[in-house]
């Protein structure tokens, strides 16, 4: 008797689709003699290509077929590369189930699994040999999937598309020319960096409003103790129209903004009588190593909640809005810093790769907390 639990994928099939199934498989197989003997169905009917045509027989078939090893690994070897690498994904999901999105993210397409027709279209369209061991293209059937575990190898790692060098120029949007790539090195600068700022909140120059966010003062106090200086110049003219697509991040800057409120969630400083201050945590972080102080701070803000990173776009529209649509910024923390590190040290990723990644690897960057209740917010803008 066939169990239900092993037809989880041929039961949401029409008649005609399961005919199809049972006519490509007989045909894969070619009347091969290695193919056991099925209940009911002598070998000299399945030499011949006999489609049964009752709901019942045809379901025995398919589940008497992708019974035996012989046949699994007969319709594996017909599949192609591609088809193949979606067979080896899903082997490795203990339900064998087949995520398209991750796939295409990882290889860059996606395999043939036809069109899902009826009636006279679905006796017309060509079934490909894919669709047996994936019938719904979403999951491997549970009486194949036993002997796919043991038969394909494991799919390749995911990996990022890096490059080693960066091109002297890249094309810009609503640019002419290309415009020529200047490389913003963060890492020593954010060394001498924060012991500086450290230095100027012990001396009380960092004016903050009630919600720690340096005043335009203070900014400028920042400013000036930058080993690097901040990522634009802080004479940019901020009232040019943003669809000119020049910078537009206003007088406090980028740098000079971040480095309060990542002290803040580090537990190094913290608001007292409009200023921040030094906690016990701070005065020992001044005479601490630089990288201890910047790994304290970047574990701290990856969970923090001050401050949302995209409040600061102000093209993301919607965000005073009373539903508070912007999502946790911790969980799209989490899967950068998760897949950063995976990231080849020494390589340049551009954002469409990084992204690329993320989805291969089953991360989610999310934005805002529900894409359809709240319609105000427009982060596509923003590409």
């Amino acid at each position: 008797m066939v169990l239900r639990s092993e037809l989880a994928g041929f039961e949401p099939c029409t008649v005609e689709e399961l005919k199809g199934l049972a006519r490509v498989a007989l045909e894969t197989l070619g009347g091969d003699p290695t193919v056991p003997t099925l209940p009911g169905f002598p070998p000299t009917v399945l030499a011949a290509r006999e489609i049964p045509t009752r709901r019942a027989a045809l379901l025995d078939l398919l589940n008497g077929l992708l019974s035996s090893e012989k046949v699994v690994r007969r319709l594996y070897a017909a599949l192609g590369e591609v088809e193949q690498a979606a067979v080896q994904e899903a082997a490795q999901d203990p339900r064998g189930r087949f995520d398209p999105a991750l796939f295409r993210a990882k290889y860059g397409a996606l395999p043939d699994l036809g069109r899902q027709r009826s009636g006279y279209a679905a006796r017309r369209d060509p079934v490909p040999v894919l669709r047996l061991l994936l019938p719904q293209g979403s999951a491997i059937p549970p009486v194949a999937l036993e002997h796919l575990v043991a038969l394909v190898p494991e799919p390749p790692a995911t990996r990022p598309e890096t490059i080693s060098e960066l091109p002297d120029a890249l094309p810009t949007r609503g640019a002419q020319s290309p415009t020529s790539v200047v490389i913003s090195k963060t890492e020593e600068p954010a060394l001498r960096d924060v012991h500086a700022v450290l230095r100027l909140v012990e001396a009380g120059l960092l004016r903050v409003g009630s919600k720690g966010r340096v005043t335009k003062a203070a900014a400028t106090s920042v400013y000036d103790v930058l080993a690097a200086g901040d990522f634009y110049a802080r004479d940019i003219d901020t009232t040019r129209a943003l669809e000119s697509h020049d910078p537009h991040v206003g007088p406090l800057g980028i740098r000079p903004f971040a480095w309060a409120l990542l002290l803040q969630a580090g537990k190094l400083a913290r608001i007292a009588r409009g200023r921040l201050e030094l906690t016990r945590a701070g005065r020992l972080a001044l005479s601490s190593p630089a990288p201890l102080v910047l790994k304290t701070l970047w574990n701290a803000w990856i969970g923090t909640d001050v401050l949302h990173e995209l409040q600061r776009v102000e093209l993301v529209k919607g965000q005073r809005s009373r539903s508070r649509p912007l999502g946790p910024a911790a969980h799209g923390r989490d899967a950068l810093a998760e897949c950063l590190s995976d990231v080849p040290e020494g390589e340049w990723i551009t954002i469409p790769a990084l992204l690329r990644f993320m989805a291969a690897c089953g991360l989610t960057l999310g934005v805002v907390r529900d894409l359809f209740s709240d319609r105000k917010v427009c982060p596509v803008s923003m590409a």
